[in-house]
């Protein structure tokens, strides 16, 4: 874990929370220390992403050039409208199989299940 540094805040919002890939390139290049990442929704997939050694202009040109109409799994469970499989596959590719404790810097994702 990076000693000292900020924790960021990552909201959702689908395209606008890719928008943090930039603000995390800024801080990089800065060499702004980032202590973790607490994210919600696509917040918490781009701090998972970073956290897992993606870097993020090359995340940043994957997500502009990916089929994102392919990630979604519809189904009517109980649970919701899409099914999550096919995006879990690609996120567990992208993470390389990490688990949260391998995440550097840490993350912590903010979730809630209202049913």
């Amino acid at each position: 874990m990076a000693a000292g540094g900020f924790v960021l805040a990552l909201g959702g919002g689908g395209a606008r929370g890719l928008a943090h890939l930039g603000v995390i390139q800024v801080l990089q290049a800065n060499r702004v220390p980032i202590a973790g990442m607490v994210g919600t929704s696509m917040g918490a997939v781009v701090a998972a992403l970073v956290g897992a050694g993606g870097d993020p202009a090359l995340l940043e040109r994957l997500a502009a050039a990916f089929p994102w109409p392919d990630l979604l799994d519809l189904s009517l469970s109980g649970l919701g409208f899409v099914g999550g499989d096919k995006a879990l596959e690609v996120l567990e590719l992208l993470c390389k199989g990490k688990t949260f404790v391998e995440l550097d810097p840490p993350v912590w994702v903010v979730a809630a299940d209202l049913g």
